[in-house]
């Protein structure tokens, strides 16, 4: 499966209204199970199935069991990239889901920094977090990695 062909369909359709974009969410979501069922370590395909999950308006909670199953699943095989992909995606469902910016989610955040995430994402979430602590030490240089890895995020 050509996951980046998949991604630039999805993206290409995103513009569309939503009524129209259903259709080639359902067409990848069904192409994206079928590809983690034959291939229960791609990674990728298991966290772009949650964004499938949670662009069709499904409930957040398949999207966090999507990548839960594939962390258990793929449990000590995954490498730090995979490893960071997964918390920094879960960490992001919970807050969207549950507005839930605990422990839970902190600590899968620093699991993907430990990894060396190669996110801006990950970084900029853990900054956000912090900052809303009031712990501006720990955020600035969150907030500076995230910038100096992407232009999407600036001070």
């Amino acid at each position: 499966m050509d996951l980046d062909a998949c991604i630039s369909e999805l993206k290409l359709n995103s513009q569309k209204e939503y009524e129209e974009y259903v259709s080639v969410l359902e067409k990848h979501r069904e192409i994206l199970a079928c590809e983690i069922d034959a291939n229960p370590k791609n990674i990728r395909a298991a966290s772009l199935l949650a964004m499938v999950h949670f662009e069709l308006r499904e409930s957040t909670k398949v999207s966090i069991r999507c990548l839960k199953d594939a962390y258990k699943k793929n449990y000590g095989e995954l490498s730090d990239d995979e490893l960071a992909m997964l918390a920094t995606n879960l960490a992001y469902f919970y807050i969207e889901e549950y507005s839930y910016t605990g422990n839970v989610v902190r600590n899968l955040l620093k699991k993907a920094i430990q990894a060396n995430s190669p996110f801006a994402e990950t970084y900029f979430a853990l900054a956000i977090l912090y900052y809303g602590d009031h712990k501006y030490n720990e955020a600035l240089p969150l907030f500076k990695k995230a910038c100096d890895m992407s232009v999407q995020f600036r001070y």
